[in-house]
């Protein structure tokens, strides 16, 4: 049933510190990239960057990345696989019981156990839109199904950390969850630079690596628009 969660064992100690050693290995590369790029735009110099930044090919609606990943925009109408999660704002009081309390704080929550999540930045203003399209890869072997994506998660957290369109991409993930019973390990945590620099109009939160330490996931996801 859509309330039963189907776990699979956790990963042994072993795979996990080597999962965290090399989730460690990245974020620290990010770190260091994000410091870097930033200082360059501070003080006007840029360095000169030659390596492919890779490129997405597409012809019509069939798209292929890079790293070779294929995928296609498909045309299905109603008939899409996968529902969206019901939208909840903490700006506007709609979809009323179904959505829960809005965070104590928005820097920093996981998924309500028995109800939908908020979200900000007018993230719910485009509530009459259908969207008719449905991407479907070869590398997929199913459709979004949140009971299957739970099981294979286990009993393993995920953090999310950046702005504010991270912050919606969270709040989307976690409520997509919510039928699989997994939605609350799903955490979201608002840096908007990820570095703690006053670098832009906002500098909300503080730095992934002081989440992280605090947190301790078992995967990080870390972005930035």
């Amino acid at each position: 049933s859509p309330n039963t969660c189907h776990h699979v064992p956790k990963r042994d100690d072993t795979k996990a510190a080597k999962a965290r050693s090399s989730a460690a290995v990245v974020t620290v590369f990010l770190y260091q990239q994000s410091t870097k790029m930033m200082q360059h735009s501070l003080d006007g110099s840029y360095p000169n960057l030659k390596e492919d930044q890779g490129t997405i090919q597409c012809n019509g609606s069939s798209c292929t990345d890079s790293a070779g990943i294929q995928g296609e925009w498909v045309l299905v109408g109603s008939n899409r696989s996968f529902a969206a999660p019901v939208c909840c704002s903490w700006h506007h009081n709609n979809n009323g019981a179904l959505c829960g309390k809005k965070p104590a704080t928005t820097d920093l929550y996981s998924g309500n156990y028995n109800a939908y999540q908020h979200l900000g930045g007018n993230g719910c203003s485009c509530d009459k839109f259908t969207d008719k399209y449905e991407w479907k890869s070869p590398t997929l072997s199913s459709p979004f199904d949140p009971i299957a994506t739970c099981s294979l998660l286990g009993e393993r957290t995920v953090l999310l950390i950046g702005d504010s369109t991270l912050q919606q991409t969270g709040t989307t993930l976690i409520n997509a969850l919510l039928p699989g019973r997994c939605h609350t390990q799903i955490t979201v945590a608002i840096s908007d630079t990820l570095v703690g620099m006053n670098y832009g109009a906002m500098n909300r939160g503080t730095t992934w690596d002081n989440y992280t330490k605090a947190l301790k996931p078992d995967i990080v996801i870390v972005s930035v628009g």
